[in-house]
């Protein structure tokens, strides 16, 4: 397809020898057309080859549609209740309580920690979210005293934004021109997989990053169970949205590249997007037809898989992480 972008050598390693291994096509929202996974013969990053038009991809990020962006009256009531709750959590564990309110606050969350961000608290610091959506967790962060600065190449309510007085910038990261080491702490939720350019954003954020400063990545995983499991079917593929599937090693390799030191690799899977939602992709193949019911958010069949994704993240087998870095 014409403006498709070639790649010939892996982002990550350089190395030429590319592989193919599987061919796969937009299951969320349904766009046309059919797209190539190749696998880096020597580190094993996963990457879609060639890579969509610009056309495809705006197409692929329907506001209307897509979950990071779709504003419903539903929608914006969720999202609203999740971040008084994610508020209370982040409260309880960086302000300071009683020991018994802390302990309690431990025991009633635990069961939701998977869906919670991890994230460092500087009172009175520069805190970035690259690609801060619906810019709840910016809320969260600035009521629990930092600065707050974000980056959104899509649409986003400006509303929230003046409402709440926030700095977020509508473009890319390395459009926004931060100052060299202004941020205290970063973050990217499940962003990194959509850039075209991975090194040049990990160049970017490595240079507006402050020494000592916390950078903190959540992706998916490609050395996981459920892409084992479930192969094309693995709903965190999101062809052609996700440009780019890490391994737990890749993203080692990358925070070595840029002199990042590892603080912490986390293991934050939940039963939604890990089975219910691939399980969903393959049933609707093998009828050949798109449900309208969506088994992703039904809280009984999410409780009954809960105990497996919470053994899958100790044994360090699911399906995304957050790598929690620091620059040296």
């Amino acid at each position: 397809m014409s403006n498709e972008i070639e790649i010939g050598i892996c982002d990550l390693c350089g190395c030429e020898k590319l592989e193919f291994i599987l061919y796969n096509h937009d299951r969320l929202l349904g766009c046309g057309g059919s797209y190539d996974l190749v696998k880096c013969s020597n580190c094993g990053l996963i990457f879609i080859n060639p890579l969509p038009s610009a056309n495809q991809l705006l197409e692929s990020y329907d506001r209307n549609r897509y979950s990071v962006f779709a504003n419903s009256g539903r929608t914006k009531n969720l999202r609203d209740l999740y971040t008084l709750v994610e508020c209370v959590y982040y409260h309880t564990q960086f302000k300071e309580y009683p020991a018994v309110v802390s302990c309690l606050s431990k025991i009633l969350f635990f069961p939701l920690r998977p869906m919670f961000r991890s994230t460092k608290f500087v009172k009175g610091s520069n805190f970035l979210d690259v690609g801060c959506g619906s810019c709840n967790f910016l809320i969260s962060m600035k009521y629990l005293g930092m600065i707050p600065y974000g980056v959104e190449p899509g649409e986003f309510d400006e509303k929230i934004v003046h409402d709440h007085n926030l700095n977020v910038f509508k473009g890319k990261l390395y459009e926004a021109k931060y100052d060299d080491n202004f941020f205290d702490v970063i973050t990217l939720n499940h962003v990194i997989e959509h850039v075209v350019d991975p090194t040049e954003t990990f160049s970017e954020l490595y240079r507006i990053l402050k020494p000592g400063g916390y950078l903190i990545v959540a992706v998916p995983l490609s050395n996981s169970l459920a892409f084992k499991l479930f192969g094309k079917f693995w709903s965190q593929l999101d062809t052609p949205r996700h440009l780019y599937i890490f391994s737990r090693s890749n993203l080692i390799r990358y925070a070595k590249k840029f002199d990042f030191g590892i603080i912490k690799i986390r293991y934050n899977s939940t039963p939604s997007y890990q089975f219910l939602l691939s399980i969903q992709y393959f049933i609707e193949e093998l009828f050949n037809r798109r449900f309208s019911v969506n088994f992703t958010h039904n809280i009984c069949l999410n409780l009954i898989l809960m105990p497996l994704s919470i053994i899958l993240n100790l044994v360090k087998l699911g399906d995304q992480c957050e790598v929690i870095m620091t620059k040296k």
